[in-house]
């Protein structure tokens, strides 16, 4: 049982032996790690240059979706904005599909009704963002639910900063 220290000196002495108190301590299996070779990167990322590529992704996107309703019927009541670095999909009875810049972590976040929340790091060495618990990139991932929901091949490698 702990006797809580009733002077200054008691508490000192505590202090110094509480290394003996080895039970409290927790393993250091149970503290995820979530540093990543892609999070150093992307700590390294100028700020200038995210923007830039953020923002083209994010236009490129736009036209694609835009193109992608007016090609089939069955995305007609389908609607598509883009302000101030959100990207906002509703696909009607398919869903929503989110795309937004979230600059302090430097990462493209989506938001998609099919496989739900992702947070892309953009790799500079290859020019593309990719989600690094799967290593799928954000293209690959929207042209294969897509794909899926128009029942044709979307092609999405006209679209800026894309790995396929």
């Amino acid at each position: 049982m702990y006797n809580r220290p009733t002077s200054i000196s008691d508490a000192r002495v505590s202090l110094r032996n509480a290394h003996q108190y080895k039970a409290c301590r927790v393993p250091k299996i149970l503290y995820p790690r979530y540093s990543t070779s892609l999070d150093a990167e992307n700590e390294h990322l100028d700020s200038n240059l995210y923007e830039k590529v953020c923002e083209e992704t994010l236009e490129s996107l736009t036209e694609f979706f835009e193109e992608l309703v007016e090609t089939y019927d069955k995305l007609a009541a389908a609607d598509v904005s883009y302000s101030s670095g959100v990207l906002t999909v509703n696909l009607g009875n398919y869903g929503t599909y989110v795309v937004n810049r979230q600059s302090p972590n430097k990462q493209i976040w989506l938001s998609s009704p099919t496989s739900g929340p992702k947070r892309y790091d953009y790799v500079t060495e290859g020019d593309y963002w990719i989600y690094k618990h799967d290593k799928r990139t954000l293209h690959q991932l929207l042209e294969s639910e897509l794909s899926k929901i128009v029942d044709n091949k979307v092609d999405l490698s006209k679209c800026a900063h894309v790995k396929l």
